[in-house]
């Protein structure tokens, strides 16, 4: 199996990255796509199991070439409005043309499924990206995490939510 991790140096690819070359599967090749891949670790950069591709959130050739062979592309992006929805129906589009059956869409943490445009207007890239999904492709199934939130970002140091040395806990809204 080949996964396209979309967005690897960011935050939330880390945890999957880490995770997929744990699990031992000697099938899976993990294909990176990323702007700057002098980011990445030295472990991570040297692993068999992984290819890289650079390239931009907008530049559909390198997108394309990204996408070529996977079975799954995850994307992995965090940024503004414009990047969250072009950026990945730049990818989505990239999918459908290369026939990938699987997208995972960058919406990591709220069930937005029941709210309407404007409602919580942080979410409302992530309702463009799946209405993009169900109405406008055929080839190519979305696949939504809509779980409330990962535990381990919670308890990891690396986002300071939860401090168990000082037994608190950091929130917003």
């Amino acid at each position: 199996m080949k996964v396209g991790i979309a967005g690897i140096t960011g935050k939330f690819a880390r945890p999957l990255l880490t995770h997929l070359l744990d699990a031992g599967d000697d099938s899976l090749t993990i294909r990176w796509y990323c702007r700057n891949p002098s980011k990445l670790p030295d472990f991570v950069k040297l692993s068999p199991k992984l290819e890289i591709i650079e390239g931009a959130a907008f530049d559909q050739d390198a997108i394309a070439t990204f996408v070529q062979g996977c079975d799954v592309v995850v994307c992995c992006y965090l940024g503004d409005d414009k990047f969250m929805v072009d950026g990945q129906k730049l990818l989505i589009d990239a999918c459908e043309s290369a026939n990938v059956p699987r997208y995972v869409a960058s919406d990591w943490a709220l069930d937005h499924t029941k709210l309407k445009l404007g409602e919580l207007f942080p979410r409302d890239p992530m309702i463009h990206v799946k209405n993009y999904l169900d109405t406008e492709k055929k080839k190519v199934a979305g696949v939504h995490i809509l779980i409330g939130g990962f535990m381990e970002p919670i308890f990891s140091p690396f986002f300071n939510i939860v401090d168990t040395q000082t037994n608190t806990f950091r929130y917003w809204g």
